[in-house]
């Protein structure tokens, strides 16, 4: 076989093309000194495309020495994708990121809906709205395997875990150490601080309202900003405009926007009542907000007898009133006269202490569920304030709480009423938005969750939670 003869240099005159055969890619390498692994490209047939493709650890099949193997990834892999145009492949023929339309998903993805921009070109990976896009057509073109409801949760996860383990043998890719670090140009250090909450599992998608487009989702978003702004908005309609744009809200939600953009756009889903209708909606439940209501009262008593049992000494005072009040059953000669508000302030208090371990790295577990100030908007923009959702008791001149909000994200979310309607709402934005409970308090987030939410789910339950619970119900 006459072999062609190629000029290696460290210019990149000659370098290999993504348009050589098996053969000529093995005659590259035996003619730029690495012509004892020839054989092996060749057996393997690894063409022109296929080549430019190689990782560092894919190599180790096909080049058995260290040396030799450094120097083909280095000097000739990454400086033929660099000379391809900064791209870490060949680029196909197809201008869609699947490749050929004519697949059976790829059609899918043409005819459902338009391609997303993608904001990782140089990624060896595919990105969150890649994955997504793959989910939603495999459900589409095959109903029966989306999950209960009509999502793709369990698929986009074990596609996400299946992208994780592949990256294991890139570790020195440097896309991926960038992703790693959570750091994609710029200062690192402005890109290190973490400014929105941590997003959850995907929930339910459903598709539009008949009827319903982008066209008139714009429209009805246009008309709710606008009826924000007015003193006495009508509810009536924002009720039904928020039913009609549920599906393209569940979509911007599941995108992994930040609170401040969901509320830029959906203003009157950060309300209570809007949030308790929006979970309502997600579970198809009714009256959530009384059976909740009903479980924490219930539990109140429980709690703060087994926090007496356990003796936490930052919150003894307030747990011996709470309990000299129900032991005496009489309020009226009491100094305290706790309201039932206020004792299931003390009750949800206690959690944290209860359920959370408190160590160098996390000493105020209870800071990240809730938190006492005088003035919530100074505490907001405090620079150890937590990220995600938390609970503020603004307290008065006596001590007592005088207004309860929620904060998140360096901003006040939303005022509540009372105690039950704030924890509430805390369990909803959790749960509509998607988001992840911070790990620093995670016990008592998932506690709340199925001892008074009743959701329960696939997470791991921790010890402590199960101990607390068995404790509570015993």
């Amino acid at each position: 076989m006459k072999i062609k003869s190629f000029a290696f240099n460290t210019n990149m005159d000659n370098l290999p093309s993504c348009e050589f055969t098996s053969e000529e890619i093995s005659q590259w390498l035996e003619a730029n000194g690495f012509a004892e692994f020839s054989e092996k490209f060749l057996a393997e047939d690894v063409d022109g495309e296929s080549f430019s493709f190689l990782t560092e650890g894919s190599l180790e099949t096909l080049v058995d020495k260290v040396g030799p193997r450094t120097k083909l990834f280095h000097r000739v892999i990454k400086r033929m994708r660099k000379n391809l145009g900064d791209s870490d492949v060949c680029e196909t023929s197809s201008s869609s990121p699947w490749g050929s339309e004519s697949s059976e998903t790829g059609s899918v993805m043409s005819e459902n809906q338009n391609s997303p921009q993608y904001s990782s070109p140089t990624s060896s990976s595919p990105t969150p709205d890649q994955r997504r896009d793959v989910c939603r057509a495999i459900i589409t073109k095959f109903p029966f395997l989306a999950d209960i409801g009509g999502g793709y949760e369990t698929w986009y996860r074990q596609l996400g875990d299946k992208v994780k383990n592949e990256l294991r043998n890139e570790k020195r890719d440097p896309v991926v150490l960038a992703r790693k670090r959570k750091y994609h140009g710029g200062d690192e250090a402005s890109n290190k601080a973490q400014t929105t909450s941590h997003r959850g599992v995907i929930n339910w998608e459903p598709p539009a309202i008949d009827g319903e487009d982008d066209h008139s989702n714009k429209s009805h978003l246009l008309w709710m900003q606008k009826e924000y702004r007015k003193k006495s908005p009508n509810m009536d309609i924002v009720w039904q405009k928020m039913h009609l744009t549920f599906s393209f809200r569940r979509k911007l939600v599941n995108s992994g926007h930040s609170l401040k953009d969901i509320d830029g756009k959906y203003p009157f889903l950060f309300e209570c009542e809007q949030l308790k209708d929006e979970y309502q909606r997600l579970l198809s439940e009714q009256n959530v907000e009384e059976s909740i209501k009903a479980n924490l009262l219930h539990l109140v008593p429980r709690i703060l007898k087994v926090a007496k049992k356990r003796d936490i000494p930052q919150m003894r005072d307030l747990i011996t009133a709470c309990m000299d009040e129900e032991e005496s059953g009489d309020e009226d000669d009491g100094q305290t006269n706790l309201t039932v508000d206020e004792k299931l302030v003390v009750a949800l208090s206690v959690l944290p202490f209860l359920l959370e371990k408190q160590t160098k790295r996390n000493p105020h577990p209870a800071n990240y569920f809730y938190q006492t100030a005088e003035n919530v908007e100074s505490l907001v923009k405090a620079s150890g304030c937590p990220i995600s959702p938390f609970l503020v008791f603004t307290e008065d001149s006596e001590g007592r709480v005088d207004k309860i909000s929620i904060a998140g994200e360096k901003r006040v979310l939303l005022d509540a009423d009372d105690v039950v309607s704030a924890v509430s709402s805390l369990m909803f934005m959790y749960y509509v938005c998607n988001l992840e409970y911070p790990k620093e308090c995670f016990n008592t987030f998932l506690f709340l969750q199925r001892a008074v939410l009743k959701v329960f789910d696939r997470v791991k339950v921790p010890t402590r939670v199960l101990l607390l619970m068995n404790e509570l119900f015993q």
